[in-house]
């Protein structure tokens, strides 16, 4: 969201705006979210291959496959989705069922707000970003708190089970091992 916000300002300030203007905010956020999921993803396998004894050349070639793979496999997955479904607002006339999309509604709403020269209420950007320092300084993960506060009760519940499982299964061994957590066995 960052990402929209500050893109569509730059954009905004050279001139950009209109259906261009939200083309090119939505590709640079998909830049952006591609490259940080593939650089974490890589700095993990890069240490697993050292510690198996993979060479970084080896393990570069099987990651571009992978990144084809993986691309070719979620960009089908949207293309069926779509001819099965509507994305975020039913339209009328049309008769497929509705997914809920709320962090594509929350990103069509920003791009569509920015580049269509709607007031903006910079003053509630600034209330959530207040609200993550202080949850961050409470020693709850804003991201976590965020995601609940948004996120359609449906969508949250998986998430709530796994927390709790985590949490459960982390104490469990805290309590086993006598000291921290689950890798408290590692050197």
């Amino acid at each position: 969201m960052l990402t929209i916000i500050i893109s569509s300002v730059v954009l905004l300030r050279f001139g950009l705006t209109g259906q261009a203007g939200m083309f090119f905010v939505m590709a640079i956020a998909g830049l952006v979210c591609t490259a940080l999921s593939v650089s974490g993803q890589t700095i993990t396998d890069f240490k697993t291959g050292y510690w198996l004894g993979s060479t970084p050349a080896a393990q570069q070639k099987v990651k571009f496959l992978g990144v084809l793979a993986s691309a070719t496999a979620v960009g089908l997955a949207i293309v069926m989705l779509a001819k099965a479904f509507q994305f975020g607002e039913a339209l009328p006339g049309d008769s497929r069922v509705v997914l809920a999309a709320p962090q594509a509604s929350i990103m069509k709403a920003l791009v569509e707000g920015f580049m269509s020269h709607q007031p903006v209420a910079y003053i509630l950007f600034g209330v959530g970003a207040m609200i993550s320092v202080i949850m961050e300084m409470l020693g709850a993960p804003a991201l976590v708190f965020a995601l609940g506060m948004y996120l359609p009760l449906e969508l949250n519940s998986p998430a709530l089970v796994g927390g709790v499982l985590s949490y459960l299964i982390t104490r469990k061994s805290e309590r086993r091992n006598g000291r921290g957590g689950i890798y408290a066995n590692e050197p």
